[in-house]
């Protein structure tokens, strides 16, 4: 269900805080109002010819009373900031959460990107254009603070009225004046947001790339210096400029509110000063209104920009709630997948059926006109090894992505066991494949826990398929083995593995979840020819009983496949056994021969 503001959110997971919201503002009115009447009181035991003991006792009360008053509300400010802080972790979890379960198409689109950094602001506070918000945990802070200061304006105004009701538009009215001028700076803000952010991101872009030292070497050796620093000029230049009219605006804005504050003030003194002229009040008593008009400014002031606060909190939050509570797709009725169980025996995992068809199968990026695959027609079983090949930019890795549902076609469908993929929960496709890609990632754990996940590791299948993946003995040469931490950017102890390490690793992860498909999307890439035709040879006696596609631009790789799929705009060009496609002679037998020829010569030397 949508959530339908901030405060019911927070009166959903934290009433307490309403609780301590009821006492702090009733004691913020009063060590205001304590405040204003303490240098009246003094005046006033003065001007009654009080004796020194009379004049002290009553200073004391009102200072004890203050005293009590101002530490009852720092300790209701601690509680509310603490409630705060809870409520901010346990969105940043939810945001978590969110970023954790979205499809992975999902996170390709520029939707997704969009409203993920709208919601990272409304939890974290940094806005894309470089600016700083106030986050929407101190929502119930700056609420309390609007009420309490709300209520001072309510009590002061009540006080000044009994005395000169002429002042009441003077002290309403500037304050209301400038609460609205406030708004159309914010409304110019929104307006020029667009127009920052776009530029900060590239400005932000160029000055991150020019401290990686990632790309310190291409830098320097092509003279890449010229270009980073012309667009960072470019898109600071471009923030500067929408700036320009806002700075001018609100820089006249502050002329004129110091212009209104000091006439009010005039007025104030000059209608006080004239009623104890004329012995309508007492000099205590004007200094106890003019506190009071002045509190009740002040008071007007705080609250009015504290509104514009709370506004931007809800619309930041609405943003927040947008993301993390869109709905997740649901399954057809009466669609389920049968369990793995249900298929096979349980302790035979390798004996597991599965039939993989392709009907019609087209896709297209987002935002795109043409599609990258289409019309693709394919049915593939258990044993089958399967080969897809193709020139750079073909849609090989797009359609791996295809098969093992992280991405639903535009058109046709993906029948696993004669069911619909795109009706199944992404968890019940994942567990049908083992899968390793080219672009690796791993986290800051242990090689164990990267290639077994969490939980309870089987050490004997987990030293196997390390073995079969040829990483083994490199696990064995470190002092921690398999506990040896990953990522050197997060931990000092750890190891950093390289390129053809990593792939390795990647395969042996692939090999450990041993599920009824496999796909190696040119995982080897980082090997030379021979070690990755060795490498997929190894997986091919492994893999006998699953189905496997293997993914390589190398095509001597693949010839111990049953099937070769060649992909060649957005079509399967050519399929058939390695023998079969040479005899056609067509693209896949000149491709064949060329590769042949180069690795030829680059073996003997002449290249």
């Amino acid at each position: 269900m949508k959530r339908k503001s901030l405060l019911q959110y927070q009166w959903k997971k934290n009433r307490a805080v309403f609780f301590c919201g009821f006492f702090y503002v009733p004691t913020g009115i009063l060590a205001g109002l304590l405040r204003i009447y303490l240098p009246k009181a003094v005046l006033s035991e003065l001007e009654t010819s009080q004796t020194v003991a009379h004049m002290g006792m009553t200073l004391l009360v009102i200072s004890v009373a203050l005293l009590l008053l101002l530490l009852m509300q720092t300790r209701l400010e601690v509680s509310i900031s603490r409630y705060g802080y809870l409520l901010l972790q346990e969105m940043r979890g939810e945001y978590a959460r969110r970023l954790l379960t979205a499809n992975y198409e999902e996170m390709e689109t520029q939707d997704f990107r969009s409203a993920r950094d709208q919601a990272k602001q409304a939890i974290y506070g940094e806005r894309m254009d470089g600016k700083n918000v106030t986050p929407v945990n101190d929502f119930m802070k700056n609420l309390l603070s609007a009420l309490t200061n709300i209520g001072s304006v309510v009590l002061y105004t009540v006080m000044i009225a009994r005395v000169s009701p002429i002042l009441i538009p003077v002290l309403l009215l500037p304050p209301m004046l400038i609460f609205y001028l406030d708004g159309k700076v914010g409304v110019r803000e929104e307006k020029n947001w667009d127009v920052e952010a776009g530029a900060y991101q590239k400005e932000e872009y160029t000055r991150k790339r020019a401290g990686d030292f990632t790309y310190a070497k291409d830098i320097r050796l092509y003279n890449m210096k010229p270009w980073l620093l012309g667009v960072n000029q470019k898109y600071a230049g471009i923030r500067l400029g929408s700036k320009k009219e806002e700075l001018l605006f609100t820089g006249g804005l502050a002329v004129v509110n110091n212009v209104i504050n000091y006439l009010q003030i005039a007025c104030i003194c000059g209608s006080f000063l004239y009623q104890a002229w004329i012995g309508r009040i007492t000099i205590s008593d004007v200094v106890l209104y003019f506190g009071a008009a002045t509190s009740l400014t002040s008071a007007l002031l705080t609250a009015s920009q504290t509104m514009v606060i709370l506004r931007l909190m809800g619309i930041n939050y609405q943003k927040y709630a947008d993301f993390v509570d869109i709905p997740e797709g649901k399954l057809d009725e009466g669609e389920i997948l049968p369990s793995k169980e249900e298929l096979t025996e349980p302790d035979n995992l390798n004996s597991e059926a599965v039939t993989l068809e392709l009907q019609s199968v087209s896709y297209r990026f987002p935002d795109t006109d043409t599609d990258l695959l289409h019309n693709l027609n394919l049915t593939v079983k258990s044993g089958d090894r399967i080969a897809v090949v193709g020139l750079n930019g073909a849609g090989k890795t797009t359609l791996m992505k295809l098969l093992c549902g992280l991405l639903t076609p535009t058109g046709g469908r993906i029948l696993l066991n004669g069911v619909d993929m795109s009706t199944l929960p992404p968890e019940k496709r994942y567990e049908w494949f083992s899968c390793a890609f080219q672009d690796i990632g791993f986290l800051p754990v242990s090689v164990q826990e990267n290639i077994c996940g969490y939980g309870k590791a089987d050490r004997f299948k987990l030293f196997d398929c390390l073995e079969k993946a040829g990483i083994i003995d490199k696990i064995l040469s470190l002092p921690d083995s398999v506990n040896t931490l990953m990522e050197k950017d997060i931990n000092e102890d750890a190891v950093d593995f390289s390129g053809g390490e990593k792939q390795k690793l990647a395969l042996a992860r692939a090999l450990y979840q041993d599920r009824p498909v496999l796909i190696l999307d040119e995982p080897t890439a980082a090997l030379d020819p021979l070690a990755e035709y060795e490498m997929y040879q190894r997986y091919a006696d492994f893999a006998k009983d699953k189905l496997s596609f293997f993914v390589s631009h190398r095509l001597s790789s693949t010839r111990f496949c049953t099937r070769i799929l060649l992909l060649q705009d957005g079509c399967f060009a050519e399929q058939g056994t390695h023998e079969e496609l040479l005899k056609k002679n067509g693209v896949y037998a000149e491709l064949f021969r060329l590769q042949s020829y180069y690795y030829n010569r680059e073996k003997e030397g002449m290249v």
